[in-house]
C-alpha cells in the first residue's frame, strides 16, 4: 500500500513539475514575443516619422534641387504623347 502511494505522489509530482516546467517556456515565449513587437511597432514609429519628415513638401523641393533635378511635367506634354514614343 505504501509502494502504491509513493508511486502514485511520484506520479502526481512528475507530471505537476512537467506541466509547470511547460507552463513556464509558454510564458517565456510569450515575453519574447511582446518584446519583439515592442521593438517591432517602435521600429515602424520611427519609420514613420522619418517618412513625414522626408515628405514635407519643403524637404521634397530640397531633395529634388539636391539629387534628382526633375522638372514639372507641362500640361501640353501630357496630350502630345509622340515625345514619349506612342502614337495615337
Amino acid at each position: 500500500m505504501i509502494v502504491k502511494n509513493l508511486i502514485i505522489l511520484f506520479t502526481v509530482f512528475f507530471c505537476t513539475s512537467y506541466i509547470n516546467y511547460k507552463v513556464l517556456l509558454v510564458e517565456n515565449k510569450i515575453f519574447e514575443s511582446n518584446k519583439y513587437k515592442i521593438e517591432v511597432e517602435e521600429s515602424l514609429q520611427l519609420i514613420e516619422i522619418n517618412w513625414t519628415y522626408l515628405t514635407k513638401p519643403e524637404n521634397l523641393k530640397k531633395l529634388n534641387t539636391e539629387v534628382y533635378e526633375l522638372e514639372p511635367i507641362v500640361f501640353e506634354d501630357v496630350f502630345n504623347l509622340e515625345i514619349y514614343g506612342r502614337k495615337k
